[in-house]
């Protein structure tokens, strides 16, 4: 005759048998009538180890991309140390760490979004990649005559000189959460007439992001909303 136990009854048989004890490992019972029970003080052991291990990765993924961005000197005019950020874009591989890292960002700060604004130019290649994973819609902002139709114009200065942004008339909405997105911030002068577009059209501008912050030039200190880059030179 063949004795079978059930799976309920093998845990029945082993809650009622196991005893409790004090482990040296951990403060309180490592088993408890048949389950296994950490400590608060492992558990933040345990927290703390993956933490470190995601600021690891990171910084890791941080230097992936930095590798792959290149300086250029006397470029467009004499005297101006150029970023090149176009090399990203020749590895699949580092391109998708790079707006993942935007993505996460995003995410994790804000949760939801409704609009990613890109500006002219660079900002359109990472702009539409990052709403499309976020789910929400891609504003571009142009130099003015390059958008049709009705638009919204902020003037602005920049390092080379004097120019004026647009935006299309209706793209962004009253209350809408918008991200203002570029490859890299040195004057501020674009990022700030961004700002500008959006708030004359009632959005909200939660952050103005970089990938790329110059220092030296202390354009995110001019800025009247939250700004976050990824990298500083």
């Amino acid at each position: 005759m063949l004795c079978r136990f059930s799976y309920v009854s093998m845990l029945s048989i082993m809650t009622t048998t196991l005893p409790q004890f004090e482990s040296p490992r951990y403060p309180i019972n490592v088993i408890n009538r048949g389950r296994c029970c950490y400590s608060e003080e492992n558990v933040r052991l345990d927290y703390n180890i993956s933490t470190s291990n995601s600021l690891i990765m990171s910084e890791q993924r941080l230097e992936r991309i930095k590798k792959s961005i290149n300086a250029v000197p006397d470029f467009p005019k004499p005297g101006v140390l150029f970023r090149d950020i176009f090399p990203l874009f020749q590895d699949v591989s580092v391109i998708t760490e790079t707006i993942s890292m935007m993505v996460e960002h995003v995410k994790e700060k804000f949760g939801s979004v409704d609009v990613i604004v890109g500006l002219d130019a660079r900002g359109f290649l990472f702009g539409p990649m990052m709403a499309v994973q976020l789910g929400c819609s891609f504003v571009p902002i142009r130099k003015k005559g390059k958008l049709p139709g009705k638009c919204v114009q902020a003037a602005y200065t920049l390092e080379y000189g004097d120019d004026v942004l647009e935006a299309q008339v209706g793209s962004i909405s009253k209350g809408q959460r918008v991200v203002i997105v570029d490859d890299l911030i040195a004057t501020g002068g674009t990022m700030r007439a961004a700002s500008s577009l959006v708030t004359q059209m009632s959005g909200t501008v939660l952050e103005c992001l970089v990938l790329i912050e110059l220092l030296d030039l202390k354009g995110s200190a001019t800025l009247k909303h939250p700004f976050h880059s990824f990298l500083e030179y």
